[in-house]
């Protein structure tokens, strides 16, 4: 019985450590959401931008 209990005190125990532990390497699917949503904002204004300025120019030539 009590090794049986060890046995699940050391498997819970490695599962918490391996939770624990952060990796530093360069993994290529981590992904910076705060600057990917910042990019994605100022890229959907300029494209807003130069929407306008195209409907602005071509209303002009009618």
């Amino acid at each position: 019985m009590m090794k049986a209990l060890a046995l699940v005190f050391l498997t819970l125990l490695s599962l918490v450590l391996a939770e624990g532990q952060q990796t530093t390497e360069n993994d290529p699917f981590s992904f910076d959401y705060h600057r990917l949503r910042v990019g994605g904002l100022i890229l959907a204004a300029v494209l807003c931008l130069i929407g306008i300025t195209i409907l602005l120019t071509r209303a002009s030539e009618c």
